[in-house]
């Protein structure tokens, strides 16, 4: 246990998932806020030969953008991010007829490996894209939100889980900080601690929110002209995807080798 860390006496609430979200719980904003009746339909295949070399793949079409990464050495996850009319979602996977009829639909045409990840997919879902408005606070009492409990996102920047670490990070700095001795923590402490985190996060999160929906907004376009826009950005290295972004976010929460915890 990390010095400075008490016997639980106060909850920290994390989703484990949160892509959908009705804001109207947890905002004065009583609009749910979909991403343009963003759709993802996902699945789990063999890796076609063409994808044996590890990396993360993405195509694009008109109104359609999928994205593949391998989870061991023999299968890929891969999801497919299109717009249509909102429906009810179970988070189970499709019935085997529906499941058949996504494996022959027009995604399992696509070239360069993504027709065969569809043709051969597993455990095949779909589900809504949804994010939320950015919250006042993410404590009361003794109980304190992280994750996707207190800031869900897109999966466009693929920070879901790197800013629940984040979170963390900064939740057990300000603990160590605060309570050095691992004392019983008044309810006052923890006040004035997750009041600092939510300083340190609440603002950072809500930026990655919203460039993970622009992001959205960018892969998947209609029509010609946006297509052309789109991969002309693609092409460039200062665009919207380029790696300069990704560097620049993961330098958070600390630089390599000056953590402030102490395990």
């Amino acid at each position: 246990m990390a010095r400075g860390i008490p016997p639980v006496s106060w909850l920290a609430a994390m989703a484990c998932t949160a892509t959908r979200v009705n804001a109207s719980s947890t905002s004065k904003n009583p609009a749910s806020q979909g991403l343009s009746r963003w759709v993802t339909t996902g699945g789990l295949s063999e890796t076609p030969e063409e994808l044996r070399a590890p990396r993360i793949v993405n195509w694009y079409d008109n109104g359609a953008h999928m994205i593949a990464y391998p989870v061991n050495d023999h299968l890929t996850s891969w999801a497919i991010t299109t717009q249509e009319v909102e429906s009810q979602e179970t988070w189970r996977a499709m019935d085997e007829d529906a499941q058949q009829k996504i494996r022959d639909g027009p995604f399992s045409q696509w070239p360069y490996g993504a027709g065969k990840l569809v043709k051969s997919g597993t455990n095949i879902i779909k589900y809504g894209l949804y994010d939320r408005p950015e919250l006042e606070s993410w404590h009361k009492g003794r109980t304190v939100l992280l994750g996707d409990a207190a800031h869900p996102t897109s999966p466009h920047l693929g920070q879901g889980a790197n800013q629940a670490f984040e979170d963390i990070y900064h939740l057990v700095r300000l603990l160590v900080k605060y309570n050095p001795e691992a004392g019983e923590p008044s309810t006052e402490l923890l006040s004035e601690i997750f009041t600092e985190y939510e300083s340190t996060r609440i603002s950072r999160t809500s930026t990655l929110v919203k460039r993970a929906r622009e992001q959205g907004e960018i892969r998947v376009v209609n029509g010609v002209e946006e297509c052309k826009k789109r991969n002309d950005q693609l092409r460039t290295t200062q665009g919207p995807f380029s790696e300069e972004i990704y560097r620049e976010i993961m330098q958070n929460p600390f630089e390599v080798g000056h953590s402030e915890v102490s395990i």
